[in-house]
């Protein structure tokens, strides 16, 4: 595949980072908070940022056709490979059900997979916790409050201020325990996602673990 830019110039950089099978492009709603968690726990999986290309949104534009829409603007132009993938990670909270129907019908017109959140990222990240209980902490959150307090609760975090842009966004890897990402999010969040088959997630939960564990095969597919 040739015409790739690489976001690699501002990140810092591992002693040694792995080559992909493939290019991963991530749209999401969101332009601070889950960029720089990708970031990290792509940076603590040693990937190398050659195959990624973070897409966050632009200009406050955080519905789900902004997202779409961006997504389709920074991959015009390019040669995508049949297997490389188009990932598009938005909110289940703030969209109503019309907007996240025209999401579905337009991801699978660019064949791109949605790793949704219900109601919110903060699902995924309360999901890093290894009380045995978490899945049903998670399924009791209603909204993005709720999943803020849970939070503060269980990691020591005043995340409702970070997420309001009261204060700046930490170092992901010094709050939450990215290398649980792998150990315990992944297969918590597996078991919150009861309709694997469903185009969006049914129940309260993230399917953020679909991207990692895809980004995680590509990785160990150059890694024998």
């Amino acid at each position: 595949m040739s015409n790739r830019s690489s976001n690699s110039k501002n990140r810092k950089r591992e002693s040694k980072s792995y080559p992909l099978k493939c290019f991963f492009f991530i749209a999401t709603e969101d332009s601070k908070i889950t960029p720089k968690y990708l970031e990290d726990i792509f940076n603590a999986c040693k990937i190398s940022w050659e195959y990624i290309k973070i897409i966050p949104s632009v200009d406050g534009n955080s519905s789900p056709s902004g997202v779409i829409k961006e997504l389709k603007k920074q991959t015009k132009g390019r040669i995508v490979d049949e297997h490389d993938e188009l990932w598009i990670l938005v909110d289940r909270d703030r969209w109503h059900p019309q907007q996240l129907s025209t999401l579905v019908n337009e991801s699978i017109k660019i064949k791109a997979k949605i790793a949704d959140s219900n109601p919110c990222f903060e699902v995924w990240l309360l999901l890093h916790s290894d009380r045995s209980d978490i899945v049903s902490i998670v399924s009791s959150c209603e909204n993005g409050d709720h999943c803020c307090e849970r939070i503060r609760e269980l990691f020591g975090i005043n995340w409702k201020n970070i997420k309001d842009g009261d204060s700046k966004v930490p170092e992901m890897h010094l709050q939450f325990p990215i290398e649980k990402a792998i150990e315990i999010a992944i297969p918590k969040a597996r078991q919150c996602d009861t309709s694997q088959d469903s185009n969006l997630i049914d129940t309260k939960g993230s399917r953020i673990y679909r991207l990692i564990e895809s980004i995680l095969r590509a990785k160990a597919h150059n890694t024998y």
